[in-house]
């Protein structure tokens, strides 16, 4: 979830309809800057930059779109994550570079009006840690209640937040270590996480990285993906599972793999 810059500037006239919303836009307007997040709810995509969010169709027509999400997270809220979809609210971790504060942002999945945001510190409790500060991306485990926020600077590990309060849960650490995570999924039981390498000491050597799958107490971490599928370069970013397929964003391109061993490629998209 680092800022690799400007990709392309705004294309495009906006009509504002309603506060944080807009509702009237021509494709490609929501991104001065490179995809961080994807959430996927069986018929719309959720494509998540540093600053803002769009909503496209099935087929990438962009439906509305909010550029300036990430500020409505509060002052000085700058970069934006993974996220998710769940119960009508798209879930996005979103981030200060400058105080390492760290928001959960939420939207209306219907127009992206702006719901509320939370400061995961100050529900925590505590002065976290620069490395507690360094996530990257969120998913809901409906089963245990839970907000799962996967770390980007250490070993892979996930935070907990009950989703209702937002209480702090625990930590989860992977039993096999991954670094530079970036995007984080719950699916049939299992977390499945990006990751730009397999360690610390990797971190420069993308070939050890990929799609990594685990249990949700962090047993049986397995890549299950390795990053050469990845055909066209770039850093793995958002990540959505459902029984459609692995869906994944990679440098330009939305990639999308069978569910099931030996997770085939099924199509490659230009990100819009």
């Amino acid at each position: 979830m680092k800022n690799l810059g400007v990709l392309v500037g705004l294309i495009a006239v906006a009509v504002i309809l309603s506060a944080g919303c807009i509702c009237s836009v021509n494709a490609q307007e929501v991104a001065s800057y490179q995809a961080q997040g994807l959430a996927y709810d069986g018929t719309y995509y959720y494509y998540i930059t540093q600053t803002g969010i769009s909503k496209y169709d099935s087929n990438w027509n962009l439906v509305t779109a909010n550029p300036n999400a990430a500020g409505q997270c509060g002052s000085g809220v700058n970069h934006m994550g993974d996220g998710t979809v769940y119960n009508g609210v798209l879930y996005v971790i979103a981030v200060d570079d400058s105080t390492n504060s760290v928001n959960l942002g939420m939207w209306e999945t219907s127009n992206l009006n702006f719901v509320r945001s939370i400061n995961l510190a100050d529900v925590w409790g505590i002065t976290p840690t620069e490395s507690e500060t360094s996530v990257s991306g969120v998913t809901v485990n409906p089963s245990a209640n839970a907000l799962a926020v996967v770390s980007y600077g250490e070993q892979g590990t996930i935070y907990l937040y009950d989703l209702t309060t937002f209480a702090y849960k625990g930590a989860i650490s992977p039993s096999h270590t991954m670094w530079r995570s970036e995007g984080i999924d719950y699916y049939n039981g299992r977390y499945y996480v990006t990751a730009l390498a397999d360690s610390q000491a990797n971190q420069g050597n993308f070939s050890t990285g990929g799609v990594f799958m685990e249990s949700t107490n962090g047993g049986g971490a397995t890549r299950i993906i390795p990053y050469s599928r990845f055909v066209h370069g770039g850093e793995l970013e958002g990540i959505d599972v459902k029984s459609t397929g692995i869906r994944v964003q990679c440098g330009a391109y939305v990639y999308t793999f069978t569910t099931a061993a030996p997770y085939t490629l099924v199509k490659t998209v230009p990100q819009p």
